[in-house]
Order: C-alpha cells, then structure tokens, then sequence
C-alpha cells in the first residue's frame, strides 16, 4: 500500500500551553519577558525565522495577549468533526499567528467560528453561558495527565506519538511502523 492511498483523519483535542493563564489573557511581552527573559524583540524575531524556514509568514510584532485558550478549544469541540472543523482550528491560527487577533476573546471568537460556518449568535450565546467550558478544561487536564507536553502532537494509530515539529520523512516513517504493524 501506498501512503498516497491511505485514507486519513484528524481530529483536534484540546491542550493548552498555557492552563495557567487567566480568562482574559495576558500581555504578550510580559508573559515572554517572563518565560525565557532576555530581549522580546529577539524572541519574535527568532520565532518568526522558525517560521519563515517552514514556510510561514507569522507576525509575532501584530500579537499584544497570549490568550487563555479554553473558549476556542471549545468553539472546536462545538465545530462538526472533519472539514468544518479543520477549517475553524485553520481560521484560529490564522488569525491569531498572521493577523495577531485575540483568540481568546468571546466577539473574535464567534467571527471566526462565523468565518468557518458555525452561527455566530449561537456561538456567542453558548460562550456567554460557559457551555461545555468545564468538560473541555478536563479533557485538557487529561491530555495533559496522559503525557502531552506540548504542541504539536500526533497520534498515529492510537498508539504511536509524534511529539514535536517533525519533518515530513519522520512522519512517514511512523506511518510506515504503524503500518507494518498491522
């Protein structure tokens, strides 16, 4: 069998880098200044070369909050499960890494669920009442818990990990394990 004839799924769990952030987010300097010290400026710089070697164009310099991300792991769960889906968690980094939107904002929030074909008044009713809020937190908890460290992550046959930026030959020899192992 051919990689090319596999047929795959994504699905996006939530996990948050930064549980401990309060609800309306925190200024994205200070957090940085506070997690590695030295020069922000040169953070974002290095951060947006990482990103240019991968091919994208990210705009650390338009991003003012590191936002909690509970509300928009639950707008996903909220999406239905395939391309609307993908298309909502694709509009979200866009968003938040190209255009340096506050992604953990309620309006911001239901414009780009909006965006991806979600009803944004149902969006921002279901947020204003903190919907689902609790049962996401714990399945962050639990990914977490499970042994998730950081983002991205990958689970490949429910059982083998990509843990991390991987090149795209690292990703196929996975695949190939998983398959082999069947």
């Amino acid at each position: 069998m051919r990689l090319t004839d596999l047929e795959t799924a994504v699905d996006w769990r939530p996990y948050q880098l930064h549980p401990y952030i309060p609800r309306e987010g925190v200024s994205f300097d200070e957090h940085y200044q506070r997690k590695f010290g030295g020069n922000i400026d040169a953070l974002r710089d290095r951060m947006q070369q990482a990103g240019q070697s991968a091919g994208i164009d990210f705009h650390f310099d338009l991003i003012e909050r590191v936002p909690n991300t509970l509300a928009a792991h639950t707008v996903i769960d909220w999406a239905p499960p395939g391309e609307t889906r993908n298309a909502l968690v694709e509009r979200l980094f866009e968003a938040y890494f190209l255009e340096g939107k506050d992604v953990g904002d309620s309006e911001v929030l239901a414009g780009l669920a909006s965006d991806a074909g979600l009803g944004r008044s149902d969006v921002v009713e279901r947020l204003a009442r903190d919907d689902d809020r609790e049962r996401i937190a714990a399945e962050a908890d639990a990914n977490r818990r499970g042994g998730i460290t950081g983002v991205p992550f990958f689970l490949v046959g429910d059982r083998y990990p990509i843990v991390g930026a991987q090149s795209p030959e690292t990703m196929v020899q996975v695949i190939e394990r998983v398959l082999s192992a069947r």
